[in-house]
């Protein structure tokens, strides 16, 4: 039997970090308030978390880059005010 790819909606996603907290990771809790197999949020936990990760990773990083442009445009400053 072929599996069945039914997509999130946007209400079960916000039910998810709505009741984070509280949950955490007892996924059996989540099916008393979303309609669908514990395993299906379990992997959608891990699946999501995994990409927020991922982009706050990557934010950090183009922060970084950010910060370190504008400290060297400020040193070259300092450096061509002091000559």
């Amino acid at each position: 039997m072929p599996k069945v790819h039914n997509k999130w909606t946007n209400e079960e996603i916000q039910l998810v970090f709505k009741y984070l907290p509280a949950f955490g990771k007892n996924f059996e809790m989540y099916t008393q308030v979303i309609n669908r197999p514990k395993n299906q949020i379990k992997s959608f936990y891990y699946n999501h978390l995994q990409r927020m990760r991922s982009q706050e990773k990557r934010n950090a990083e183009a922060q970084d880059i950010v910060f370190l442009s504008s400290s060297l445009a400020n040193l070259m400053h300092l450096v061509s005010v002091a000559e």
